[in-house]
């Protein structure tokens, strides 16, 4: 079957896919962080002479920064659009974290974290409403295979029976 819109809606199958594709990048970018710094700490501690006190700094700074901004991020989003605080924040996140890989002090890297936070505090919101938007097609979709999938088989029961 050739449709006339075919060729419009296999292009926006493929954007749809981009944008579910950097949504979770980002997503994974704001998780993994928190795991390498969490393995890095004997290294960061050894290297930058810090002490067990900035160490621990080192891994609550980014995890408080994140948890107390988290609602204003969202509302942001509302008032900016959700693209662009999604812009935003993937930037200060990735600036940030190229600030956590020139620190100088253990105090530097604290403050680069809090800025990481912040940057993660402003993307997540934005990708946990959008996520559902961007699949809201393939869950239609699945949803109308399924009840065809159903169709078929109480056809092949009442066969059986008879």
């Amino acid at each position: 079957m050739n449709y006339p819109h075919s060729e419009t809606t296999r292009t926006l199958d493929r954007k749809r896919w981009w944008a579910l594709f950097v949504l979770l990048l980002g997503t994974f970018m704001v998780i993994l962080d928190s795991f390498i710094v969490t393995v890095a700490n004997p290294t960061i501690q050894e290297q930058l002479h810090a002490s067990t006190t900035q160490i621990q700094f080192i891994v609550a700074s980014y995890v408080l920064s994140y948890a107390v901004l988290l609602i204003a991020g969202a509302r942001l989003g509302d008032w900016q659009g959700r693209k662009r605080m999604f812009l935003v924040g993937m930037g200060i996140f990735i600036v940030a974290s190229a600030l956590c890989g020139i620190p100088m002090s253990g105090g530097f890297l604290i403050f680069s974290r809090v800025i990481q936070g912040i940057g993660a505090a402003i993307l997540i919101p934005q990708v946990l409403k959008e996520t559902p938007s961007v699949l809201k097609w393939g869950a239609t979709l699945l949803i109308k295979k399924q009840k065809k999938e159903l169709n078929t088989k109480s056809y092949h029961v009442n066969d059986s029976q008879s």
